[in-house]
């Protein structure tokens, strides 16, 4: 056989199975796993999301949503916060709605919210606003009842003003983080603002930082959470301070009730005014300015907790003190002028040797249980030796140099 025979016959062979190939059925290749938009390719090539429900038919989101919306078993999305607020505006707690943030965002104005009753879940995701003047949250109306929380560890809600102003409103905060930015030159700033409102505050971080220039300081005072004529609760809170020539009060209620546990306040005073009812309990509060204040005919009641500070009483408000220990390291451990104070249990440490002051007051000293105790009208300068020989041994309330305390210079290490 000759060579090009032999050739012949190889390339028949080639092109019969060439042939024999291009009669199968054609089966189309998957698309790459990432489209030309750099999403997560599906069955139909690149994703091709509607407009409306920014849902690709293979279920995929777009990544323009910001935010979804559950109402029952339905699932929808939106490009903006403030269009999934008016999706559940009409919303009641039957329908358990739900407005899930999807990314961070910063908002060019505050978000309104006027009715409804859903939750705002965070999601690990930050609300912010950053225009001075401007607050993140304004919830208002007396059928409002919002929850804002966050799923995750890393949700926070921060702004140069308010972060979460309330009116006429209920809302529950919990979980999450909030963070007021005094940077600036403004005045009076919150990180919860509510009025004629219900508040409750659970496991939340609430921190005010930022600085002023030092001719700022006399004008300006800032609030991690302020009650004008509410009823606010508080539970299982961290407050922080981390700023320069800025005012701070933690908190602050006036003509409200207001119930504080379990919580931790930090470089600022929680006061009490405008004959508020505030009642402390199990908490840390550790200031240099004041511990706890109650001014203006307010009742404060503080029951197991731990002041590092000094207790200040003016302006005919009335304090109650049960089992708490009273640290400060300056000047009287308690002051009262022109108020109401009684004290029992608990400890007294001052630096100084003064353990009580008073002017045109009455001071109370170690109930027994009957009621009865040690009362001391019009005014008083009590040093430890002196207080603790008035009250005598078996005394449930004892005073003593803050370098005496158990933990040595107590009034530094049992700061955080």
């Amino acid at each position: 056989m000759s060579k090009m025979s032999l050739r012949n016959r190889i390339l028949s062979v080639v092109l019969s199975v060439c042939m024999m190939l291009t009669l199968l059925p054609w089966i189309p290749m998957k698309a790459s796993a990432v489209d030309s938009n750099g999403d997560n390719g599906c069955e139909h090539g690149a994703h091709n999301y509607d407009e409306v429900t920014l849902l690709c038919p293979c279920g995929a989101v777009s990544p323009d949503a910001v935010t979804s919306v559950t109402i029952g078993d339905t699932i929808t999305y939106y490009v903006t916060l403030d269009e999934a607020v008016q999706v559940v505006k009409d919303c009641t707690a039957d329908d358990k709605a739900v407005v899930t943030m999807l990314k961070s965002i910063e908002l060019d104005s505050a978000l309104t919210i006027e009715s409804g009753v859903f939750t705002i879940d965070l999601n690990d995701y930050e609300i912010s606003i950053n225009k001075t003047g401007a607050s993140a949250l304004k919830i208002s109306g007396a059928e409002t009842d919002v929850v804002i929380m966050d799923s995750g560890t890393l949700g926070k809600i921060t702004s140069r003003n308010t972060c979460i102003h309330i009116s006429k409103a209920t809302v529950t905060i919990m979980d999450c983080e909030i963070m007021l930015d005094c940077s600036g030159s403004q005045t009076s700033r919150y990180g919860v603002y509510a009025c004629n409102s219900t508040v409750t505050i659970t496991d939340c971080e609430i921190t005010i930082y930022g600085d002023l220039a030092s001719n700022y300081i006399a004008y300006l005072t800032s609030y991690g959470v302020y009650a004008d004529n509410s009823t606010v609760t508080v539970s299982g809170c961290t407050f922080e301070e981390q700023c320069n020539n800025v005012r701070v009060r933690h908190i602050e209620a006036y003509a409200s009730t207001m119930t504080v546990t379990d919580s931790y306040i930090s470089g600022a005073t929680l006061s009490g005014s405008g004959g508020s009812k505030v009642t402390v309990s199990g908490c840390t509060v550790d200031s240099d300015d004041g511990s706890i204040w109650a001014e203006s005919r307010c009742t404060v009641v503080v029951n197991d907790t731990t002041a590092i500070g000094q207790i200040s009483v003016s302006s005919y408000a009335t304090i109650i003190v049960n089992n708490t220990t009273i640290i400060e390291d300056h000047l009287a451990a308690v002051e009262v002028w022109e108020g109401d104070a009684t004290i029992s249990g608990g400890c007294i440490y001052a630096e100084f040797d003064i353990a009580i002051q008073s002017l045109y007051s009455t001071v109370t000293l170690s109930l027994n249980e009957n009621g009865v105790g040690t009362t001391f009208p019009g005014g008083i300068a009590l040093s430890n030796i002196t207080l603790n020989a008035i009250l005598g041994e078996g005394s449930s309330l004892l005073a003593g140099r803050s370098e005496d305390h158990p933990s040595q210079r107590c009034n530094k290490n049992l700061r955080r």
